[in-house]
């Protein structure tokens, strides 16, 4: 059993003997579902069409073997219904950009608030109100990372702090001067000793608990859209930068290992023939999977066996187009946001859109989900920053 999902199962088959091309049929319950020759001494079989939360069971053949018997449970759909409420901070000139949720009782967000008495960049929820607050200095904050209450990555695209529950320490500065502001961006690590900051002009830092190291990409691409993810041991990152509001309009996927990085899609021209891979945008990594959302397209990429599968969701997510963030629980809870408001869920069988938001003409920046909360930030139509916090029912 290699993976299991809401309507179907991967199945890994592993043929002993030593023969070049292998005869090998597969049974599901009693009845045959797949037959052929293998020409490697292992494959991957994916049986589709199946039903959530139901138990299936296998057994593979050969001509002269037969494995044990495998059962699974599929998995069971998750729920679209979710009950929202909003939050608004500041006043005119506020915006929030990033969001990091520890629970419903401690969520930060960053950006720039502005009231009548002061300026802020972060303000914190303590299951009450909002705190605000003002990191050391008065510029409006990129980006917020969060492992616990006491260890929380924060970024202005430039310095890098660390939250220990009590004092924010700066922990890095970037060289403006060589490589341009907005180096930090975007965070994401597995661990304080594992962090990566990605920001313009194609940016990458790694902090491997001791030092801080630009990774050098060759590539000099503004990051109109920047998103970072990886597995969770953090042996597995990926990042993908697009540069959207000037021609050329480079797309770029990188894949890192050891600070080693692989280019696994690059383009400098969106008219260009580049086949499914169209406008990669966001990321979210699940397990051996990285999801990337494309123009028309979910592109799942195993990055175990490298192998891809593209999902269509034009029919049934009228908002997949504007989708810019990804983020998800699961493999049957996959969530995204575009810039209007549009909400998309997809529960291991379909995907709907909810845009109860889009009339309201708010611009949404990032957001986040954890179990059954997400929490959406933006700004609103009159420039006051925005929290947008859904809860399932």
């Amino acid at each position: 059993l290699y993976e299991t999902y809401c309507t179907s199962i991967e199945l890994k088959i592993t043929m002993m003997d030593s023969l070049k091309e292998k005869e090998y049929s597969i049974k599901r319950n009693d009845s045959v579902i797949v037959t052929g020759t293998m020409t490697e001494n292992q494959i991957i079989i994916t049986d589709e069409n199946l039903e959530p939360n139901t138990q299936y069971s296998y057994k593979a053949y050969s001509k002269n073997d037969e494995s044990e018997i495998v059962t699974t449970t599929t998995m069971d759909t998750t729920s679209h219904d979710f009950t929202w409420e909003i939050d608004t901070l500041g006043n005119y000139g506020s915006s929030i950009n990033d969001v990091a949720i520890i629970d419903e009782n401690n969520i930060w967000v960053v950006g720039e608030i502005v009231t009548d008495t002061a300026n802020y960049n972060a303000a914190h929820w303590n299951g009450e109100i909002w705190e605000l607050i003002q990191i050391e200095r008065p510029v409006g904050f990129d980006a917020v990372f969060a492992f616990n209450k006491n260890e929380i990555w924060f970024a202005d695209g430039c310095f890098v702090y660390l939250y220990n529950g009590k004092t924010f320490t700066k922990k890095w500065e970037c060289d403006w001067q060589t490589y341009g502001p907005g180096q930090a961006s975007s965070i994401w690590g597995s661990s304080s000793d594992n962090m990566y900051f990605v920001g313009n002009n194609g940016s990458i830092v790694h902090y491997d608990g001791s030092n801080f190291t630009k990774l050098e990409t060759g590539l000099e691409i503004e990051g109109d859209f920047v998103d970072i993810d990886g597995t969770a041991d953090g042996e597995k990152v990926f990042v993908v930068i697009y540069q959207y509001w000037r021609a050329p309009h480079k797309m770029v996927v990188f894949q890192i290992e050891d600070e080693e990085i692989e280019t696994l899609f690059y383009s400098d021209d969106n008219t260009t023939d580049y086949g499914e891979y169209k406008g990669p945008i966001a990321v979210k990594v699940i397990d051996d999977y990285a999801y990337f959302k494309i123009y028309e397209n979910i592109w799942r990429h195993n990055w175990r066996d490298g192998k891809n599968k593209f999902t269509n969701i034009v029919d049934d997510c009228s908002g997949h187009k504007g989708m810019k963030k990804l983020a998800g629980n699961n493999h049957n809870d996959l969530f995204g946001i575009s810039s209007k408001g549009w909400f998309m869920h997809y529960n291991g069988s379909s995907w709907i859109s909810d845009y109860w938001l889009d009339p309201y003409d708010n611009y949404f920046k990032d957001f986040s989900v954890k179990n059954n909360l997400i929490i959406m930030v933006g700004e609103t139509n009159n420039r006051q920053g925005l929290i947008v916090k859904g809860k399932r029912n």
